[in-house]
């Protein structure tokens, strides 16, 4: 009889396209006959030779830390007859492989709705994109941006706030995404707000405060492009710069003065009192 190999060696990178070998091994981890696997099998083949290994699959794939339990166990769903409610469950614990993905993968083909998934993806412990998965859901599945906005607001990784500005265009009013991005916990805040005006029409002057309040990102950058290219007056985007603690203010100052039409002498005032104000300083002295 062949050695039973340990899921460390199982062919983890076959486990969707082409998994024939990948199933032989967890057949004989699981305590059954691999000998009937033909080459050409895939999941569905799995499900109809091993029913009764299908739920001690989940049990093994709950707790896998290593390859991509995630895709097997949305497999187990989708061509196995796993409870999707069985397998959202698991998916919030995963502990390899993209777990976000396979719940947004749920929802998608109808295996679950998107209201389920958003609720399992806020319990996700790690793995994979969950802003990204949780704006999916809306793009794809019809979840409501405004319940993908409260998510999103938690949400520690990746880039909550790229996602939440991308809201607007599935239909989530660009003052409701402005004030939810004052508080937004990752990512980068201030390019969104910038965004909310340069692609969505809010008044620039409209985002200041709230660019004032971001804690992520350079606020003082977007500042600067809404006096370039969004019709905020330079003086009043200079006031604001003055206020920011985060990003690089200098910078923004420079390019008001290079740029953007704002006095140099008042920028050289500014810039003395910013953190490598100097190097900018002698550059718009020597006309650069």
């Amino acid at each position: 009889m062949a050695k039973i190999k340990e899921p460390a060696d199982w062919e983890w990178e076959d486990v969707g396209e082409y998994p024939a070998d990948f199933l032989r091994s967890l057949v004989a981890y699981l305590g059954g006959d691999p000998s009937p696997i033909k080459n050409n099998w895939g999941w569905k083949e799995f499900g109809e030779q091993f029913p009764e290994l299908v739920e001690p699959a989940l049990e093994y794939f709950r707790t896998a830390e290593e390859g991509d339990p995630a895709s097997a166990i949305y497999y187990l769903v989708d061509c196995c007859g796993l409870a999707p409610e069985s397998a959202l469950e698991a998916l919030k614990g995963v502990k390899a492989g993209d777990p976000a993905s396979a719940i947004w993968g749920l929802a998608r083909w109808r295996k679950v709705t998107p209201e389920s998934a958003l609720e399992a993806l806020k319990e996700v412990a790690d793995g994979g994109d969950l802003a990204r998965e949780i704006t999916r859901l809306v793009r794809g599945c019809g979840l409501a941006p405004e319940s993908a906005l409260e998510a999103l607001k938690e949400v520690t990784t990746g880039d909550p706030a790229r996602e939440i500005a991308g809201l607007v265009r599935y239909g989530l009013a660009p003052e409701s995404a402005l004030e939810a991005l004052k508080g937004v916990k990752a990512g980068d805040p201030a390019s969104a707000i910038w965004g909310l005006v340069f692609d969505h029409g809010l008044a620039p002057e409209s985002t200041l405060e709230a660019l004032k309040e971001v804690t992520t990102g350079d606020p003082a950058k977007s500042i600067s492009s809404l006096a370039c290219y969004c019709g905020l007056d330079v003086d009043r985007a200079l006031s604001a710069i003055r206020g920011i603690a985060i990003g690089d203010p200098a910078w923004a100052v420079y390019k008001l003065a290079r740029y953007c039409g704002l006095d140099k002498a008042r920028a050289i005032e500014a810039l003395r009192e910013m953190p490598g104000g100097e190097e900018y300083i002698g550059r718009l002295q020597q006309g650069g």
